[in-house]
């Protein structure tokens, strides 16, 4: 290699490095704000272990509690949330969520279209704080580029300020409290970072939804909305919009049901909450801390709410491994005062279906047998009898699971079969069939759909220790048989 390339890659490299230093520098320089760590909280999460990303303001990072979904639905999620963020921003936020996070889905609020109106009357100062906040911790892009470029209202030099953090708050690094410095080196994942809900109670009263008549939204203010599903499209990502509940105003009443009729014509995924009221079970004497937020108790429904619509209409399949549910049963294990071995708890995990939700309730179950058994020890031993106790075989399956294949297997020569028939055939009901137990099956590549019905794959007849009979081939044979 000539002199001169390896001087060019180590001048390169050396000013690669040095970027990377200064940068890194200006993020940790960068002011206090509640909001100010999303997106250090998001790049120090694992590749490609976050299944959801909700996208919104307060009126998203205020109703949904990541950690709560998870237990109860075993899929995972973190929200890109911050005070008076501007829809106009979702399509780069949701690109550059998907550059470290093979996702799943989208969950992107709209109820800032409802409450701010239009974005562009909001003022300089206040909207380009906002957009300082957003972008803190982001890392330099051409996704960040071209939204600073776009919309922080600035001059080119503030701008590229911006960009390079740096540049624009290197000063902090002599003033700046040590503490807040040595906090942000050592941050890294926290299960409870987005936790951000308010315990005060405010009573209000019932929401009415009445239009004025008037027409309030644009539709340049509308058109966000198509923005938000390209750039969905454009990622091969799911995308679901959402409106939180919320008390309005009489205008803002009229924007809602003006952008409800919007999406409704697109034939856009769309959840408002504040038509499924009765289901959420809120109290707006008790679940809100004022007339646009729920407070902790009403954030525990939402989550509850939307945690389950989500599972039933996405099916998202948990990106736990076995290691980290053993983690999980372990910690809830020393929770319940039992004694547990790693095996015991690897065990358990094997049999979870990926769910955390799964894996504690099977814990009970392993416990209360090892407490009559085994002196409440679980090891191996006692947790596989326990299973086997239970019907949960090695592949998480329990009898109903089984009862399915052996019937598309053994009485309808590995399908086609219809589900109603299926769901009467094995004296289950059909929406616990449809809710429960196919999308496991079929996220697990053991049955199939077909216009005609459910079909068994090869992994089912293996697991089943059937074999498959080749009709073609069969029918073959007895043309030559006397």
């Amino acid at each position: 290699m000539p002199a001169w390339i390896k001087y060019t890659i180590s001048v390169f490299s050396i000013c690669t490095v040095l970027f990377l230093g200064l940068n890194k520098a200006g993020e940790l320089a960068r002011p206090q704000d509640f909001d100010s760590d999303v997106w250090t909280n998001y790049y120090a999460e694992e590749d490609n272990t976050i299944n959801t990303v909700l996208i919104g303001s307060s009126s998203m990072y205020r109703y949904w509690i990541p950690t709560q979904a998870y237990e109860e639905q075993g899929y995972t999620s973190m929200l890109i949330g911050t005070a008076a963020q501007d829809i106009r921003l979702a399509p780069y936020l949701m690109e550059e969520a998907a550059k470290t996070q093979d996702l799943d889905l989208f969950v992107v609020e709209v109820r800032s279209i409802i409450i701010r109106g239009d974005v562009t009357k909001i003022k300089d100062e206040h909207y380009n704080y906002r957009m300082e906040v957003m972008t803190s911790g982001m890392r330099p892009s051409s996704t960040k580029f071209e939204m600073i470029q776009k919309y922080y209202r600035a001059d080119e030099k503030s701008k590229f300020e911006l960009m390079f953090p740096i540049l624009k708050y290197h000063d902090n690094l002599l003033t700046f409290d040590r503490q807040v410095l040595i906090d942000r080196l050592n941050q890294g994942t926290d299960e409870f970072k987005t936790g951000r809900q308010r315990a005060k109670i405010t009573k209000i009263k019932e929401p009415v939804f009445e239009s004025d008549g008037q027409l309030h939204l644009s539709d340049e203010t509308l058109g966000y909305i198509d923005d938000i599903e390209a750039k969905a499209e454009e990622l091969g990502v799911k995308v679901l919009l959402v409106a939180t509940p919320y008390y309005p105003s009489k205008g803002q009443a009229s924007k809602q049901l003006q952008l409800d009729e919007y999406i409704a014509s697109k034939g856009y995924d769309y959840l408002n909450m504040n038509n499924v009221l009765d289901e959420l079970n809120l109290e707006y004497s008790t679940d809100f801390y004022n007339s646009k937020h729920v407070n902790i108790a009403g954030a525990k429904k939402v989550t509850t709410y939307l945690a389950q619509y989500i599972e039933d209409n996405y099916g998202l399949q948990s990106k736990l491994t076995d290691e980290q549910l053993k983690e999980i049963i372990v910690r809830s294990a020393f929770v319940l005062s039992c004694d547990i071995t790693e095996k015991g708890a690897m065990e358990i995990a094997r049999r979870s279906r990926g769910t955390p939700r799964i894996a504690n309730r099977l814990l009970k179950r392993v416990r209360d047998y090892a407490q009559v058994y085994s002196d409440s020890l679980i090891s191996y031993k006692e947790a596989r009898a326990a299973l086997e106790l239970l019907e949960v075989d090695n592949k998480g399956f329990d009898n109903v699971d089984n009862k399915i294949l052996e019937a598309i297997i053994d009485n309808f020569k590995g399908g086609p079969v219809g589900i109603e028939t299926l769901s009467y055939y094995i004296g289950e009901e059909l929406g616990t069939i449809e809710d429960v137990y196919e999308p496991y099956l079929l996220q697990k590549g053991f049955i199939v759909r077909t216009p005609r019905g459910r079909m068994a794959t090869d992994k089912a007849y293996e697991h089943l220790g059937r074999t498959r009979i080749n009709k073609k081939n069969k029918q073959q044979a007895s043309f030559f048989e006397d």
